[in-house]
């Protein structure tokens, strides 16, 4: 069966609500996982917000976000008249549209509608060209984490858990991208450091778990 990825990270369970409430409404496949007791996330490149993940399968990304847009379409003409993108210029708008991962879909295509009433109509071809660099851009490896395996290094050495969070977390995290890919956060380079400080930190706490379990059994002689 194939495993859901991460569609989209809200800050609580009630945020979430609405998207979730679609997904059941419309049979998708779908789980919520909740991260916000999580550590190691929050150590090397995740940010500590967003907790609440809504995955779904990687093939029902597309069906999914025509569907939302399609239901978001019903209400752009339902906005406030302080709404802060009626106050964008044509450029911010723009901006809007050609990042539209950093924004919500909704803001997307009411930038797009507010675009077009200005006379400025961005074709679907230029707008898939777009996505494509979007997606190269965005699968870019983070910047190498030198803080982090130094860390984890001393950490292992320590035979501390400390070590084996860093270890695995260098070696096994990834981000989903806006097309539901799953790419690896770290170049290969900082992953082989991932594996050997998690070697590192599991072998050192098993010495110590031994020599603690060995001094105690000493103590009873």
């Amino acid at each position: 069966m194939e495993k859901p990825v991460t569609y989209q990270r809200f800050p609580d369970i009630k945020s979430a609500r609405e998207l979730t409430d679609l997904l059941e409404r419309y049979s998708f496949t779908f789980e919520v996982e909740d991260n916000s007791s999580a550590i190691s996330e929050s150590m090397i490149g995740s940010s500590p917000t967003n907790k609440i993940a809504v995955k779904i399968r990687q093939q029902d990304f597309a069906s999914l976000g025509s569907l939302i847009e399609e239901e978001l379409s019903l209400h752009l003409n339902e906005v406030e008249e302080d709404y802060y993108l009626l106050h964008f210029t044509n450029e911010e708008l723009t901006e809007v549209v050609l990042k539209q991962d950093e924004w919500s879909k909704f803001d997307y295509l009411l930038a797009r509608k507010i675009l077009k009433e200005n006379g400025i109509d961005i074709s679907e071809k230029f707008l898939e060209a777009t996505k494509k660099q979007r997606i190269k851009e965005l699968s870019v490896k983070e910047k190498s984490p030198v803080m982090w395996i130094v860390i984890g290094y001393f950490a292992a050495l320590l035979g501390g858990l400390l070590g084996i969070i860093i270890g695995y977390q260098l070696l096994t995290s990834k981000k989903t991208l806006p097309n539901g890919q799953r790419v690896s956060n770290f170049s290969d380079k900082d992953k082989q450091h991932g594996l050997a400080i998690l070697i590192i930190a599991v072998g050192m706490f098993c010495v110590t778990i031994y020599l603690s379990a060995n001094k105690q059994f000493h103590l009873f002689d």
